[in-house]
């Protein structure tokens, strides 16, 4: 098999708690990945042109198979546990809820539903399959086969529900505004409850739900936020990870606490959040310095790093060693780089600019 990673480079996407690279490039001959979801060590992806579902090996980054082929392309994706099978929007015509068992030695598309009109997200709650469509959000009853309408929105339409702790967690996006919402999935007339607003909230593309955190990937702006769920006051203040990104976010998984993303590039990037893990960064105790540099730099942290490599812009590894507080970078040339340090349990990332 052609070897599908290329090569595996530091994005300039920095905050002072998250740092993104790259895992997999032009790993599905030159098409994009749309919606992606970890299933143990398994990455499943879906594709637009190609009308395919992928699966990736995240321990050897060479191993992709091809699980099944759709009858159009193929837009969100997602995993019920309880009968190993996958839901899928296709859009064809008529669009279509699909469903892929897993345990079939070939696995077998089937359609489910067809008329989806304008489906914007699907997620998977006990048994039932919720489908936004237009300002409408329907129920599929796995065992039975019964679809039926759960929720209507009178303000615009529904986009990307996912579920925490019985609840379902939407955009309502219109002309005038783009916050987030919950419903009771519980009480046989759900009401919307305001869960957090910001007049940056673009169109909401991907959601995922971590620990008691929800992820959210906007288009237009292009960024990742990340709202608390345990917080008790409404609405909730949202936490900006990245932003400016080079696409509209439109896939977010998860594995423990590494996170993935794509943004309509051939590229699908992780990061590591560290409030999942319940570490704190503390500035004070995390420091690069100087920056700019000529000669040395010096790092000052609470945690003990074995290793060091800096890499240049372009991805190249230009310096690397063990890690002894200070490093010597007399030799090279003048730019921006990025220094990761290492030890057993954890890396950490810092871009600085050598004068």
């Amino acid at each position: 098999m052609t070897k599908l990673f290329t090569q595996i480079f530091l994005l300039i996407l920095f905050s002072l708690q998250i740092n993104a690279q790259t895992v997999f490039t032009d790993s599905f001959g030159g098409e994009l990945p749309n919606s992606i979801e970890i299933v143990g060590n398994n990455m499943f992806v879906s594709t637009f042109s190609t009308q395919k579902l992928y699966k990736l090996n995240l321990d050897n980054i060479d191993d992709i198979e091809t699980v099944t082929n759709f009858n159009g392309p193929l837009w969100k994706i997602r995993f019920d546990s309880t009968n190993n099978d996958y839901y899928c929007i296709v859009l064809d015509n008529p669009n279509s809820l699909s469903v892929v068992d897993l345990d079939s030695n070939i696995p077998i598309t089937s359609n489910i539903l067809e008329n989806v009109t304008n489906s914007n997200g699907i997620t998977i709650n006990n048994g039932v399959v919720y489908v936004s469509d237009n300002n409408n959000l329907y129920g599929y009853v796995i065992n039975s086969g019964n679809y039926s309408l759960v929720y209507q929105e009178s303000d615009g339409n529904i986009r990307n529900p996912t579920v925490y702790n019985n609840e379902i967690y939407f955009q309502v996006y219109d002309t005038d505004s783009n916050d987030i919402y919950k419903i009771d999935i519980s009480s046989q007339n759900p009401t919307k409850t305001l869960v957090s607003t910001d007049n940056n909230f673009g169109i909401l593309q991907a959601s995922l739900v971590v620990n008691n955190y929800i992820y959210l990937g906007f288009e237009s702006p292009n960024k990742i936020v990340r709202i608390n769920l345990s917080e008790l006051n409404l609405p909730i203040e949202p936490t900006t990870i990245f932003e400016n990104l080079g696409g509209g976010v439109i896939g977010l998984t998860n594995k423990e606490d590494q996170i993935y993303y794509t943004t309509g590039q051939q590229i699908i990037y992780e990061f590591s959040d560290q409030v999942l893990n319940n570490q704190e960064f503390v500035l004070s105790q995390e420091k690069l310095y100087p920056n700019p540099a000529e000669n040395y730099i010096t790092y000052q942290s609470n945690v003990n790093y074995d290793l060091y490599e800096i890499y240049s812009i372009t991805g190249s590894l230009v310096g690397n060693g063990k890690f002894n507080n200070s490093i010597n970078i007399e030799k090279l040339v003048g730019g921006l780089y990025f220094i990761i340090f290492k030890n057993e349990q954890k890396t950490k990332t810092f871009k600085f600019i050598k004068d």
